[in-house]
């Protein structure tokens, strides 16, 4: 049935010159197709049971009585949607159904795992919904101190939307993307603090630092299981260290910003490590807070002009670097 079919049909129901009680069942986004909706009446006498065909978009039921009957189906996620619609006359009611949307700050975690699995189709542009600074909380678990000197409790951090794309991911989405569609990082810092490498060397660059190998693996281990599947890996360049003018290409779950990415310019670092976050445009977003003082945290751009710092960022939000070995704030990010 076509679109225009439907005003027809809209014009016989209005009109009673259709019979029957039935619910006209309209996907309105494509999203139903092979989802299995249950319609119960008010009274639980009469329950049918049926699959949204594929290739259609208009799926008439017809049933017993005119009363309140429920419509419920569950999405691939998990969550059950319920809807009440009142059949009230002979010929029927259009029920027009669409998969939620809802923002990054607020929506349950099905819905934005929906969103983003339709926005990686193409059949969804995230950014109607999603924008450059929406904030929403996500409790990490504690994290053990594998591969680096420190532990960490479980503690909730602000997730921010710090920049639309800006980096290719390892792999392109469904519908043929090469470039993810928000790059998500930390408001602030985590509770604890940590180092670059156990020694004073930049040599290898972010690309074998110790700290690298944390973010891929005990730090992503950490998020919440139901939002970890929308972030995806990506390419990231980074100098090789060891005062090199090298760039390396790492393929990351997540990372610490380099210096461009945070400052749009590289007094410290060497160029070619990215270009600058939306969200870092605002100089006081370079401030981070360790248990709710502004601190030092680190980027993971080697320091050009020594074989033995990182570059950081002070508590004033300035560009710095120390030694590798020091354990500053850590604010990693990621992409969905």
């Amino acid at each position: 049935m076509s679109w225009a079919e439907v005003q027809i049909l809209k014009n016989e129901i209005a009109k009673g010159t259709r019979a029957l009680p039935l619910i006209y069942i309209v996907d309105t986004d494509g999203s139903m197709g092979g989802k299995t909706i249950n319609i119960i009446d008010e009274n639980e006498l009469f329950l049918h049971t049926v699959v949204f065909p594929r290739d259609e978009r208009i799926l008439p039921i017809t049933l017993e009585y005119l009363c309140e009957w429920e419509i419920s189906f569950q999405t691939e996620y998990g969550e059950v949607y319920r809807y009440t619609i009142d059949v009230d006359k002979v010929g029927g009611v259009i029920f027009e159904t669409r998969n939620p949307v809802g923002s990054w700050t607020t929506s349950s975690d099905s819905v934005l795992i929906d969103m983003i699995a339709r926005a990686d189709r193409g059949e969804l542009n995230i950014f109607d919904y999603w924008h450059v600074g929406d904030e929403r909380e996500v409790t990490l678990s504690a994290m053990a101190a594998t591969g680096v000197g420190e532990s960490h409790v479980e503690q909730t951090v602000t997730l921010v939307l710090m920049h639309a794309g800006g980096k290719t991911l390892n792999t392109p989405t469904e519908s043929g993307r090469t470039e993810c569609s928000f790059i998500v990082g930390m408001k602030d810092c985590l509770k604890e603090m940590g180092y670059i490498n156990s020694s004073d060397s930049n040599a290898g660059g972010w690309s074998s630092c110790a700290r690298r190998t944390w973010c891929n693996t005990v730090f992503k281990g950490a998020l919440p299981v139901n939002l970890a599947p929308i972030f995806k890996q990506f390419e990231n360049k980074t100098s090789a260290g060891n005062q090199s003018t090298v760039i390396n290409t790492d393929v990351d779950w997540f990372a610490l910003p380099s210096e461009i990415e945070i400052f749009g310019s590289t007094p410290n670092s060497a160029s070619g490590e990215g270009a600058q976050f939306t969200w870092y445009k605002t100089a006081a977003n370079r401030i981070k807070k360790v248990n709710g003082s502004a601190y030092v945290w680190w980027e993971r751009s080697p320091y050009a002009s020594n074989t033995t710092n990182f570059c950081q960022i002070t508590s004033n939000g300035s560009n710095s670097s120390f030694l590798a070995s020091r354990t500053y704030g850590l604010a990693p990010f990621g992409v969905i």
